[in-house]
């Protein structure tokens, strides 16, 4: 056995302190790539991988399968997340664009998806939340379905005419044509309204 750093190597090559090549770095492959490590079966990582460089420069390829947190990829990329630890997360710890928890749940706009256990899509923001539907082909259309700022009412949206088609207050109150119903179910034909 073969050690540096040490006197005491626990393999057939063993290297205490950092390294550095010049070349590439082969594992099962003869010749390499300058600056590149190479493996011709699988790179089992036990504790964290960085990639740095600069933005437009530096690249991870992967040409089969990726695991994280499981050692039995079962597509391209297989993420088996801890209790309590997201899957995924665009953004930071305080401030989340994008999250995909250990249930499988999404959230937009949030650190923490509340709810359930099962399937859940949250939706978090300030002022007018939207979810947005939009057809793109022939005639345009934009619908948005929305929480109003100040009280919180839903209302369901057409974008395009802008004007509001469907509005449900927090009193349970339906309003068809007009913002502020003021019964069970008030419809507003442009004249009048009529309750119920």
């Amino acid at each position: 056995q073969l050690g540096i750093g040490t006197s005491s190597p626990s393999a057939l090559f063993s290297v205490a302190g950092s390294g550095y090549l010049t070349g590439g770095l082969g594992v099962g492959i003869a010749t390499t790539t300058n600056g590149v490590l190479q493996t011709s079966g699988n790179a089992f990582i036990g504790s964290n991988l960085f990639v740095s460089g600069s933005a437009t420069s530096t690249n991870l390829y992967i040409n089969n399968k990726l695991g994280i947190g499981t050692t039995t990829p079962f597509a391209l990329l297989s993420v088996n997340a801890p209790a309590g630890q997201a899957s995924f997360i665009i953004g930071s710890s305080t401030a989340t664009s994008f999250i995909v928890d250990e249930k499988g749940r999404v959230g937009i706009g949030t650190t923490t998806i509340s709810g359930f256990n099962g399937r859940l899509v949250q939706l978090s923001g300030t002022g007018n939340t939207a979810y947005i539907l939009e057809k793109t082909d022939e005639t345009v259309r934009k619908w948005g379905w929305v929480t109003g700022a100040p009280s919180g009412e839903m209302i369901f949206q057409d974008m395009t005419a802008g004007l509001n088609r469907l509005t449900i207050n927090t009193s349970g109150y339906i309003g068809i044509a007009t913002s502020s119903p003021k019964a069970n179910l008030e419809i507003y034909d442009g004249d009048e309204s009529t309750t119920l």
